[in-house]
């Protein structure tokens, strides 16, 4: 194979960049997938077991847990992101995960119920250990497909696999909670995360500089800059940007609202007398699917060439199917809500990525990458709480009927911005 490589004067390099770009394709599909299949199982359970046995208050608590560590470190993650080897990095942080998950489900076989503060510590763990994953992969994927046609490609091919491992992750977690329990979910769960560190040390192994992935940068860098002036200048690319700044100034509101979502809707489901872990499972399984539908129609129409567009329908189209939802009391008719919420988020999730990717300076994309996901995430642990106190207060539907009314105001907002409106 490599002599007939060698003796093609048909441009071997770029049929060599062909079938590795293939290869590493499929490893990391497995990988990615594998291991967002155990993090849903993980989420769903976790989320579940909690709200089902210690209500309002402790759906509040866990929400805050989990949310806090990635708001925290999130700020700090894009810096040092730049600062680290990306694929390294990815694989110690899927390793330390695999170990607390792993630890967690240790737990609960030790006992059904475990002290909540040890459950809240766990919970925090896990999320905090995996603040430099994303980030780095964001950051990693354009030296592994530098051509811009197929990095958007590889890229909605991610994004769509993640969004159809959704589908099936919450709606197999849900039917298989009664008879795994949660240890069974947990455990499954700390196994995929190694599953997912060999798949991305496969693909180090075998990309065009195998020796370059883990030792050294493909190119020279400028000084690296300190944790708090790296991200002072993620900042000021964000508010510098008008596209960036008329989504970011909204997000940060919008995620803490979808975020309570998670945790309001099991509430929501015992109040209305659905009190099942399946129908749980399903919503979010709904919503999944509308998510990798709506990044497959991105690719493939003409709203790849529309992107603000997508970007500012997003949360209108939301708001609107999540009041459909609080207005139709029918499993059938809540499915198809959940469904087309998704379908605008799976959308932008993958223009707003490419765009930022193929537009974004490589030797700043890591601290933007970072900046907006700590944006993105940083009021989520004021979601379980707001929300959490409207469903004791007033009841879940309340709560959900508000989620609403927030995604209509700030999509209005979005939208409101012509520089997002002619974004191609």
């Amino acid at each position: 194979m490599a002599r007939s490589a060698l003796n093609d004067t048909t441009r071997p390099d770029e049929t060599n960049a062909n079938r590795a770009g293939l290869g590493i394709a499929i490893v990391l599909w497995v990988g990615l997938a594998v291991s967002l299949l155990g993090d849903n199982f993980y989420r769903v359970g976790l989320t579940w077991d909690v709200t089902a046995s210690g209500g309002a208050a402790r759906a509040t608590a866990l929400g805050a847990a989990m949310a806090i560590p990635m708001a925290v470190l999130g700020l700090f993650a894009g810096t040092l992101v730049d600062r680290w080897n990306h694929p390294a990095t990815m694989i110690v942080t899927d390793l330390l995960r695999a170990a607390v998950v792993g630890v967690f489900g240790l737990l609960y076989i030790m006992s059904s119920q475990p002290a909540f503060p040890l459950v809240l510590v766990f919970a925090a763990l896990l999320a905090g250990s995996g603040a430099c994953f994303t980030p780095a992969f964001q950051a990693w994927l354009p030296d592994l497909f530098p051509d811009r046609e197929r990095l958007i490609r590889f890229d909605a091919l991610f994004l769509t696999t993640i969004s159809g491992i959704g589908v099936v992750g919450p709606a197999s977690a849900g039917l298989l909670y009664p008879v795994l329990g949660l240890r069974g979910l947990l455990l499954f769960d700390a196994v995929t995360f190694g599953v997912s560190a060999v798949a991305i040390w496969y693909v180090v192994r075998h990309h065009a500089k195998p020796a370059a992935a883990l030792t050294s940068a493909p190119e020279p860098r400028p000084p690296r800059p300190g944790l708090v002036s790296g991200t002072k200048e993620g900042l000021g690319y964000i508010f510098g940007n008008p596209v960036l700044r008329a989504q970011f100034t909204v997000f940060p509101v919008m995620e803490c609202a979808a975020y309570a979502l998670m945790f309001v809707l099991p509430l929501y489901l015992i109040e209305t007398g659905q009190a099942e872990s399946w129908l749980f499972g399903a919503l979010l399984a709904a919503n999944a699917a509308g998510r990798a539908l709506g990044a497959w129609l991105l690719v493939r129409s003409p709203l790849r060439h529309r992107r603000g567009v997508v970007l500012a329908g997003n949360f209108l189209t939301q708001g609107l199917a999540l009041a459909l939802f609080c207005a139709l009391h029918d499993p059938v008719l809540g499915l198809v809500a959940f469904a087309l919420m998704g379908l605008p988020a799976g959308a932008s999730q993958v223009a707003l990525s490419s765009w930022v990717q193929t537009d974004v300076d490589r030797k700043i994309r890591g601290r933007v990458f970072g900046t907006l996901t700590t944006f993105v995430l940083w009021f989520m642990p004021f979601g379980p709480v707001i929300f959490g106190w409207v469903s004791t207060s007033f009841g879940p539907r309340w709560a959900v009927a508000i989620i609403a009314a927030t995604f209509l105001g700030g999509g209005a907002l979005i939208a409101a911005s012509r520089a997002v409106r002619s974004l191609r």
